[in-house]
């Protein structure tokens, strides 16, 4: 698997030239909206060629981090997402720990806007817009802080970039295309 294989795209409308997995944002920070699908699937950075991964050893405000660490012929448990598109807002759930990412909008210093598997329920800072454009590259954008998620320090997701930047493209692919 490589991550030319991992951009391809996932969609459910197209609309000028890119394909939407949300119709809208969330009309309310209360109240997640049923999804439209859900699929499993990996999440490839392009910034550094390298899967997604949460971080499950990690102990207190570290636990559940989402890096892009790991080589693309080496996912595992720990690679693999349900993604989850509705029509107000998407979700990502890690597999393994069967928590939701959630972004962390309040901290400060290093978990600032830092990405965590770590909620079991859909609350604000959960809620996600993930857009794929046709044969390209997905963004991911909290709902929360109106900020695209990016690939800092090397490997941390934060949700920190105001623009579409090259550490805040990412490649999705269902689970039953991988080989």
């Amino acid at each position: 698997m490589n991550l030319a294989r991992i951009s391809r795209t996932i969609g459910m409308t197209v609309a000028a030239g890119a394909i939407a997995l949300t119709a809208v944002p969330a009309a309310s920070a209360a109240t997640a909206a049923a999804p439209i699908g859900c699929f499993n699937g990996w999440i490839g950075a392009w910034a550094n060629n390298r899967l997604v991964s949460a971080e499950l050893d990690w102990e207190g405000a570290g636990y559940g981090a989402l890096l892009a660490r790991t080589a693309t012929a080496k996912e595992g448990d720990w690679e693999q997402f349900e993604i989850c598109l509705g029509s107000k807002c998407d979700t990502i759930r890690s597999l393994a720990s069967s928590r939701y990412v959630s972004v962390e909008v309040d901290y400060t210093g290093s978990q600032k806007s830092m990405l965590r598997a770590r909620a079991t329920a859909v609350g604000p800072w959960e809620k996600l817009d993930v857009v794929c454009r046709t044969n390209s590259y997905c963004t991911i954008k909290s709902l929360e802080n109106n900020k695209y998620v990016s690939v800092t320090d090397s490997t941390v997701l934060r949700a920190t970039s105001t623009s579409i930047v090259s550490d805040a493209k990412f490649g999705i692919e269902h689970q039953d295309q991988m080989d």
